[in-house]
C-alpha cells in the first residue's frame, strides 16, 4: 500500500511518500527546485530544476557617442515589451535589464526589439534581432545600444509687427 502527497510552492515542489508492506512501514520526503543568480543581485526561485538551462540578461542602453560599447555616463533604458522565441522575458522597472530564463542550452534564441517600445521618438535599435546561443548553468549579458537619431534643439521666433 503506497500513499503519495505531492505539493508544488512557486519556489519548490514537495512530497511525502509513506508505503506498507510485508509488516514494514517506510516514510520518504523530496523537494526540488532551483534558485539562479542573475544581473544585479537578482535571484529567481522555480519549482523545476534549472540545472543544465541557461539565460540572457540583455542590458539596453542610449549609446551617446554610438559606439556600440556601454560607457561610463550612458544610461539604461526602460523597455516596454521584447519578443522572445521559445521563451519569456521579464523587464525590471527597477534596474532596465530584461531576463530570460530557463532556456535550453545549446540552442540558438532569438529575440527582437521594436523601436516603438521606447519611450522617446528619435531613439531607434541599433540591431533590432538578437540571436543568441545559451550556455548552459549561466547566464549571457548582451548589450543592446540604442542611438539618438534626429534631434533637434532650438528657439523659435516669431516677428509679427517689428515685435
Amino acid at each position: 500500500m503506497f500513499l503519495t502527497f505531492r505539493y508544488d510552492l512557486p519556489f519548490a515542489r514537495a512530497g511525502i511518500t509513506a508505503s506498507y508492506g510485508n509488516n514494514r512501514a517506510s516514510f520518504a520526503e523530496s523537494a526540488q527546485g532551483s534558485v539562479a543568480f542573475g544581473g544585479n543581485k537578482t535571484v529567481k526561485s522555480g519549482n523545476n530544476s534549472s540545472l543544465g538551462k541557461g539565460g540572457i540578461l540583455f542590458y539596453p542602453f542610449l549609446d551617446l557617442n554610438q559606439n556600440g560599447v556601454f560607457d561610463k555616463g550612458e544610461q539604461m533604458v526602460l523597455l516596454s515589451s521584447v519578443k522572445v522565441s521559445g521563451g519569456r522575458a521579464v523587464i525590471s522597472e527597477n534596474d532596465s535589464i530584461v531576463r530570460i530564463s530557463d532556456l535550453n542550452a545549446f540552442v540558438d534564441y532569438t529575440v527582437e526589439f521594436s523601436n516603438a517600445d521606447l519611450e522617446n521618438i528619435s531613439w531607434r535599435f541599433k540591431h533590432k534581432t538578437y540571436q543568441v546561443l545559451v550556455d548552459p548553468n549561466q547566464y549571457k549579458r548582451v548589450y543592446v545600444p540604442i542611438v539618438s537619431v534626429g534631434e533637434v534643439s532650438g528657439m523659435v521666433y516669431l516677428n509679427k509687427d517689428n515685435d
